[in-house]
């Protein structure tokens, strides 16, 4: 009877250790599991919820496919193709921003420069140059614009936005750039601030692109055989004009590619520098 009791006890015993210890650190190495692969969390200002941070390049990456609306892949490169409603690639500088439309940016891509950013919405309407037919962009009364009193408006930059050469080249059709021609593309003068080519808008999408406004807006781009420059009209076309027109100024930045980023890119929930 004694063997019996001693017996009974000591499966009580085991019974309370595997409660009291073994339980509580199977559900402590859970929790340590998935810190993990979240990898970083962090409090929102009232500590009310928990947001996933990410390496900008994972968190764009995440967007990837092959048909519809998203991040397409070419070689090295990545960019954004589709209508503006299903294009996921909203950005803001500061958590604040959210929601403020004049704040907000959408990630054209990624290339070697590194995360190209463009804004939104316009920032007016500027003539391309003050001279006509001077389509040299180094020399652009709207890069001078850009890359002063712009450039200096744009707050929290410092480590983040670039200060690449842009890849300017030139265009006959308004649909390709010319590749035997090296207008700028790699031998201009580092600057932070450019406006997009041709070449990625029709990439975007062409008429139906997320880039496309219901007004006129400037390219970065000129045309080959004559002195003017490429604008994209309201109906989602690139035709050339000359540069002393006055037409929207979309600014346009590379983002270093190290930025770690919140958000899922949604115009609700867009991507934060974290």
């Amino acid at each position: 009877m004694k063997k019996i009791n001693g017996s009974r006890r000591r499966r009580k015993l085991n019974i309370k250790v595997i409660f009291v210890i073994i339980i509580p650190i199977f559900l402590l190495s859970i929790s340590l599991v998935h810190a993990l692969l979240i990898s970083n969390v962090k409090l929102d200002g009232r500590v009310t919820a928990i947001q996933t941070v990410f390496d900008a390049r994972t968190a764009i990456l995440k967007k990837l496919v092959t048909t519809g609306n998203g991040l397409y892949q070419e070689g090295q490169n990545y960019y954004f193709k589709g209508t503006s409603a299903g294009v996921q690639n909203y950005f803001v500088f500061n958590k604040a921003d959210i929601g403020n439309a004049n704040a907000t940016w959408r990630i054209i891509g990624i290339d070697s420069n590194g995360i190209k950013i463009i804004k939104n919405t316009s920032i007016g309407n500027r003539q391309w140059h003050t001279v006509s037919n001077v389509k040299t962009w180094s020399t652009a009364a709207v890069n001078t614009y850009l890359n002063t009193t712009y450039y200096n408006s744009i707050t929290n930059k410092s480590n983040i936005v670039l200060n690449p050469i842009w890849n300017i080249g030139q265009s006959s059709n308004g649909t390709t750039l010319v590749s035997n021609v090296n207008y700028q593309g790699t031998t201009g003068t580092p600057k932070p601030v450019g406006l997009i080519n041709v070449l990625e808008y029709n990439k975007s999408g062409g008429t139906t692109s997320w880039l496309k406004m219901t007004t006129n807006q400037w390219t970065i781009t000129a045309r080959s055989s004559n002195n003017q420059v490429y604008r994209i009209t309201s109906t989602g076309t690139a035709s050339s004009t000359t540069n002393t027109t006055s037409y929207a100024i979309r600014p346009v930045v590379y983002l270093n590619i190290n930025i770690k980023f919140t958000g899922t890119g949604t115009s609700a929930d867009p991507f934060v520098i974290y």
